[in-house]
């Protein structure tokens, strides 16, 4: 039943025929998250693309980042928003444009990929907040592209495939997650983990979105972060009427982080209000 269904090679040849990520995106993220990496590197590869740097010089200069001095060269703004800031940058100019579309065949309407993912990347870089270990730097990108694997994976969902899913979570009581790893033998996590290395990514960012329902298998403490983001995401998102069901392991994942519940409620809360300050100056 499954050859039927998904043909496994297919969805590989997908991923490789994939327009890759921007060469300076991928170098610039392992420099990055490259402790010893030498600075003047990544002003030098940031400064070779034209859009990052007036990004980097946009943000560098805004409220947020508050600086009596104007900033007028990369270098500066590379010193003055740090690391982390920037890598959040990259990564979101390299994918934002492949994740607006809509993808009907999971039900999100256009921008709602990107929404979840921009809440997802918020949250991962809330967590730290609340979190009783140290989290990963990869943290912000896997959170950024943990459902990247929805665009190879809708290419292949006919309406066969997709009322077989229907049927395997709502009437078989399975989760979508669970129903696309029992009826097609493949998840998008494992196609999204498989993207990011077809672009050349580190293995942390990798292993993040490949481990991002189920971090127990990979056994990483990034996979646990990015489970939590999501998660987090969703919750933000939801309808305030309604009440959000929460993943039957939650608990006891997110013990994992050391974030309790009442630690979980006050990130969730201060997720969705970075989120909402996102959305009013980024749309």
């Amino acid at each position: 039943m499954v050859a039927a269904l998904v043909d496994i090679d297919e969805l590989t040849k997908a991923i490789d025929h994939l327009e890759p990520l921007p060469q300076s995106t991928t170098r610039l993220a392992s420099l990055l998250l490259d402790d010893d990496s030498d600075l003047d590197e990544i002003v030098r590869v940031s400064s070779l693309d034209q859009a990052l740097t007036a990004s980097l010089l946009r943000m560098a200069n805004s409220a947020a980042s508050a600086g009596r001095r104007n900033i007028v060269n990369p270098k500066d703004a590379v010193m003055r928003l740090g690391r982390g800031t920037i890598l959040s940058l990259v990564m979101a100019s390299g994918v934002q444009s492949r994740m607006v579309a809509a993808i009907p065949q999971y039900g999100l309407s256009e921008r709602a990929l990107w929404s979840h993912s921009v809440a997802a990347a918020v949250a991962a870089e809330v967590i730290p907040k609340f979190c009783e270990v140290p989290v990963p730097p990869e943290a912000y990108a896997s959170a950024l592209l943990h459902d990247i694997g929805k665009l190879v994976m809708c290419r292949f969902l006919s309406p066969e495939i997709m009322e077989f899913l229907r049927q395997a979570y709502e009437e078989g009581g399975l989760s979508p997650f669970d129903a696309e790893r029992e009826v097609l033998q493949v998840h998008h996590a494992e196609l999204g983990g498989l993207v990011a290395r077809h672009w050349g990514l580190p293995d942390g960012i990798v292993n993040g979105i490949n481990y991002h329902h189920d971090p127990s298998e990979g056994g990483e403490r990034i996979g646990y972060v990015v489970y939590l983001a999501n998660v987090t995401a969703h919750v933000v998102e939801s309808d305030p009427d309604e009440e959000v069901s929460l993943p039957s392991d939650f608990e006891e994942t997110i013990g994992e982080l050391g974030v309790s519940l009442e630690r979980f409620e006050k990130l969730c809360a201060t997720t969705e209000e970075k989120f909402q300050q996102v959305q009013s100056v980024y749309g």
